[in-house]
């Protein structure tokens, strides 16, 4: 994919994005345009890694929309950009993008506290006492940064349980607008805020 400045995705349309691909003279799975990324309602972007892959792919673009329907997918993303807006209803999704059971740096099978929740950037939830109303036992134990969460997501205790989470990078130069709907108040919330030549993580 090379020399394209505005890309829009409509109709149910669907990007694939793999580790060899990129835009142009780019690196490896880096995917960039010069002015607006738009994904309309029932489209998608798809990003396809293994999980707990090292290998992050990059979105660029000067406007990037998720319109209401639209879903952004991947494990681990960079999305570098001056504005970014999700609509109600459109998705940036990074779920399951972490280690699988019994693996990741917060697992059971990496940590004495048993039961106990995994800590990223901080310490993880108490596990269950057996009834106890006096717990002595330990929290999960914290890992990685609380400044910079850029960690898998550990894995969760037996064969049955969730994958850990995948890793969204944001960094923008000026504006995030996300809409959020409350369906069961009826209340729609909107929130914008604005940096002026400054990149955040969030």
């Amino acid at each position: 994919m090379a020399n394209v400045r505005n890309l829009t995705i409509r109709n149910g349309g669907v990007i694939h994005f793999t580790l060899s691909g990129s835009t142009a003279f780019e690196p490896r799975r880096t995917y960039a345009f010069n002015e607006t990324v738009r994904i309309m309602a029932r489209s998608s972007i798809m990003m396809h890694n293994p999980r707990a892959n090292s290998n992050f792919y990059t979105l660029k673009a000067r406007v990037l929309l998720v319109e209401g329907g639209a879903l952004v997918s991947a494990r681990s993303i960079n999305i570098l950009a001056e504005n970014l807006t999700v609509d109600d209803g459109g998705v940036i999704n990074v779920s399951n993008g972490g280690f699988l059971p019994y693996k990741g740096r917060g697992s059971v099978a990496t940590s004495t506290a048993k039961r106990c929740g995994a800590g990223h950037g901080g310490a993880g939830g108490r596990g269950d006492c057996g009834g106890f109303q006096t717990c002595r036992l330990r929290r999960g134990s914290p890992y990685g940064n609380v400044y910079f969460p850029m960690e898998y997501g550990s894995g969760g205790d037996g064969p049955n349980a969730g994958v850990g989470g995948g890793i969204l990078n944001i960094k923008l130069l000026d504006t995030l607008q996300v809409t959020i709907v409350m369906f069961d108040k009826r209340i729609r919330i909107q929130r914008s805020f604005r940096k002026s030549n400054l990149k955040d993580l969030i």
